[in-house]
């Protein structure tokens, strides 16, 4: 059994139902995909229970393996982007820390290097431009924006530690992702 495989038996959900933002009613998904993939908030979960940190690590929303031999991290960021306050990140800052928490430990469990990591794994971050400003002014368009722009910045991770990152909107990953693997 491989180890994706085994990452499936035991954490295994659709990438539809990993996409669900229950914050709001009627229930919002990001995707309409129901390929089975892996839970990776719930994997890594019980990978850090088992470590026993004082804190669990940021992860990824999901785990994608595709039959091209490459791996997804999937991230979906429906709400509205977050202002930086004094004792709070800013949501660019909360997405590399996912990235990079996620990749370190899905390197772990597969007990391979960055290089690895650099042939095979890429990184999506799905969001919501309809809710991406919601409640902020007109006025406060720039700094959503700024946010764009720091979440563009991910991208310098690209060719050191992943394959590819890709930002989306959903329509965007819905047509370039879903479309062409999850039919």
């Amino acid at each position: 059994m491989s180890d994706y495989s085994i990452l499936i038996s035991k954490h295994g959900e659709t990438l539809k139902n990993i996409s669900v933002d229950k914050n709001i009613t009627p229930y919002f998904y990001m995707t309409s995909c129901d390929k089975v993939v892996v839970n990776f908030d719930a994997f890594v979960h019980s990978f850090a229970q088992e470590l026993s940190p004082p804190n669990r690590p940021k992860s990824c929303d999901a785990l994608v393996y595709l039959d091209t031999d490459d791996y997804y991290f999937v991230e979906f960021k429906n709400g509205r982007l977050k202002e930086k306050t004094k004792n709070e990140e800013d949501d660019a800052v909360d997405i590399r820390e996912k990235l990079l928490s996620s990749l370190l430990i899905i390197l772990d469990f597969l007990e391979k290097s960055i290089k690895y990591s650099r042939e095979k794994f890429n990184f999506i971050l799905v969001y919501n431009p309809d809710n991406a400003n919601k409640g902020q002014k007109s006025k406060n368009r720039e700094i959503i924006k700024n946010r764009m722009y720091n979440f563009a910045k991910l991208r310098k991770y690209e060719k050191i530690f992943l394959k590819r990152i890709s930002i989306n909107t959903i329509a965007e990953f819905e047509s370039e992702f879903v479309s062409k693997y999850c039919s």
